[in-house]
Order: C-alpha cells, then structure tokens, then sequence
C-alpha cells in the first residue's frame, strides 16, 4: 500500500513540474501589437512623410483669356488684336481698315462669307485682303475680314492653328516660332465674339 502511494505521490509531482514549464513558455513575453499594427494604430496623420504635408503648392497669374490682347504690327502701326479662340476667323474693324496704306486698303475683295456673332445675329462682311502682321519680330502674312466689330480686331482660331500658336494664359503669353510673346490686358474692354462664317453654294441646275 505505501509503494502505491509513492507512485501517486511521483506521479502528481511530474505532473505539476510538467504543468508549470508550459505555462511559462505560454506567457513566456508579454503580449503587444505587432509591427503591423504599431504602423496601423499611427494613424495617416503622424507619418511626417505623408503626402498630404508634402503637397506643394503653385502660383498662377490670374489672366481673364476674354480680355487679353496681342499687339500686332501692321504696317508700321501697332494693331491690338483681341484672342478669341471661339471666332472662327480673323477680323479688323472698319476703321482699322480706314487707317492701312492706301495701296493696302486697295487690294481689298469682296467678302463672300456671311459672318454671325453667337447670338445669331448677322455681321455685314465688308471684304477680306491679306495682310503683313508682325509678331514677336516675325512677319506672317494672313487673310484677315472686314466688319464692324466692337474690338480694333479679333485674332480668330484661323490664325492660331495656321501659325502653330500655343496660349498660355498662366503666363500670359503665346509662343510663336519657339519664341514667347507677351499678351496685353485691357480692363473694361474684354469681351468673346465668336464669329463664324457661312458659305453661299450655288448649285448647277
């Protein structure tokens, strides 16, 4: 009976000991979030690399693109033409056309495009001729319209896409030929015309 009690006795220690090294090893370091949780539970906002604090910021020149102006030389004056990409050609008002050589103003023809403002209404089209425009120091020659416009003139989309023009209104220039040239602003004068033009068909009967 004591030999049997001894086994018991043995048998519970072994197992105590045994009890006591797995819990150690169980709890063996303290427990804490991982490195992935660590970054999540930083949240967006304490990272000093976050791009929102990187974001950098551009100044731009405020230009009103329906009020800038290119100076244009025509014949040893300087002609302010209003840029309006929504007018499909290139116009002069009556007078600037009164104010050209008069040998210049006599190669003038006969217009055979209707001419409409925005609006629909019609804009009589006092002829066209070619002109010697110079900008930024190049000389392009150009078929410009003859009407009465509220503007001296009206640098059309024509112009723009037959010379290669870019516009850039932040800078408030236009590059022609590589070289950038300086637009104008007039205050109180701006304004969008739009024209577009009309060709009569005539068909055979």
């Amino acid at each position: 009976m004591a030999q049997w009690c001894l086994y018991i006795y043995i048998y519970i220690y072994i197992y105590i000991y045994i009890s006591s090294i797995s819990g150690k090893r169980a709890g063996a370091g303290p427990v804490g979030p991982t490195p992935a949780q660590d970054r999540r539970n930083q949240g967006p906002y304490n990272d000093s690399s976050s791009p929102t604090d990187q974001t950098s910021k551009k100044t731009s020149v405020n230009l009103d693109p329906a009020g800038m102006y290119l100076p244009v030389g025509i014949y040893s004056k300087i002609v302010p033409f209003l840029i309006d990409s929504g007018s499909s050609i290139t116009l002069v008002s009556k007078e600037t056309f009164e104010n050209l050589p008069e040998e210049i103003k006599q190669t003038r023809k006969k217009g055979k495009k209707t001419l409409w403002l925005a609006d629909g209404s019609q804009v009589e089209n006092k002829g066209t001729l070619r002109l010697d425009m110079e900008v930024g120091g190049a000389v392009l020659e150009h078929e410009v319209h003859i009407a009465d416009i509220g503007s001296d003139a009206i640098l059309g989309l024509d112009f723009l896409m037959n010379h290669h023009c870019l516009l850039d209104w932040n800078n408030g220039v236009i590059k022609l030929n590589g070289k950038d040239v300086a637009l104008q602003s007039k205050k109180g004068q701006a304004g969008i015309f739009r024209v577009k033009v009309t060709e009569t068909v005539i068909v055979p009967s």
